[in-house]
């Protein structure tokens, strides 16, 4: 099948992750993908689709026309068979150049809990599938009741375990430690993810604290890059860790390229 993903993500985070997972490993099997970003996408980066296939257009916003139509041309002159949204304000654009395209079918992938707004119902209308990554997002389409029970099928995130076997190869976990300035011999519990309120940073920081009175060789970690202006939210979680009495023992890392070796390192991972 010819398939064509569309993300108007401008950071990279688990939602970009499932995108670029699912796209390169629907490659592997066979399948010819198209993905639709915006200019200096972070996805670009990790696609592993021919260049000629990865396709940028503004991607502004649910009523950005010229994407839309710019879309339905790229579903027509490739013959997409597939196409598969993953944010929210995408999915008017790709049920859009669907519905220019009779034969192609659309797919949404819901990664989130918050709610849509009830102009949705018509765009969801027109998916043949709605994907939720977990049974709470499937339960909070089903009460706000914009798509119909049929169409909601539940498919929880994949995980590429084959990825972590080769992180592990030869992993020095006092090295790396060392390497990211962390004492080698503490206990390691860390969190990764955007840093964003929905995120909740504050509360692993809250229970950090508790933990610390308890098992006093621990360190706190979080990974993740800020994207509010002035990294604001960072220099709130910030504030709160110094309010605990953390400085020393929560530390934010930014960015990571070898967060699997972090996964490799840490005793406990935090999902909150």
């Amino acid at each position: 099948m010819r398939i064509l993903q569309i993300s108007s993500a401008s950071s990279f985070g688990g939602g970009e992750r499932y995108a670029v997972d699912l796209s390169n490993s629907l490659t592997t099997r066979g399948h010819e993908l198209f993905a639709a970003v915006r200019p200096q996408s972070p996805l670009i980066n990790y696609l592993q689709i021919p260049g000629a296939n990865i396709k940028t257009l503004p991607l502004r916003n649910a009523f950005d026309a010229p994407s839309a139509q710019a879309l339905a041309r790229v579903v027509k002159e490739n013959q997409i068979d597939v196409v598969h949204a993953h944010m929210a304000r995408d999915y008017s654009l790709a049920a859009y150049a669907t519905r220019s395209n009779p034969t192609a079918k659309f797919f949404v992938t819901r990664h989130v809990l918050f709610s849509l707004n009830r102009l949705h119902r018509h765009t969801l209308g027109k998916a043949a599938k709605v994907i939720a990554v977990s049974n709470a997002v499937a339960q909070q389409l089903r009460s706000q009741q914009l798509v119909p029970e049929e169409k909601i099928a539940v498919v929880p995130n994949g995980i590429d375990v084959d990825r972590y076997r080769r992180a592990l190869q030869n992993f020095d976990r006092k090295c790396f430690l060392e390497s990211k300035q962390l004492p080698a011999d503490s206990l390691l519990v860390g969190s990764i993810g955007e840093l964003r309120i929905l995120k909740r940073h504050d509360d692993f920081i809250r229970v950090a604290a508790l933990v610390a009175q308890e098992v006093p060789n621990t360190h706190f970690v979080i990974a993740g890059v800020d994207t509010s202006p002035n990294e604001e939210y960072r220099r709130q979680l910030q504030g709160l860790v110094a309010e605990v009495g953390l400085s020393d023992r929560v530390h934010f890392l930014g960015w990571l390229d070898d967060a699997d070796h972090l996964l490799c390192a840490l005793d406990a991972f935090v999902s909150t």
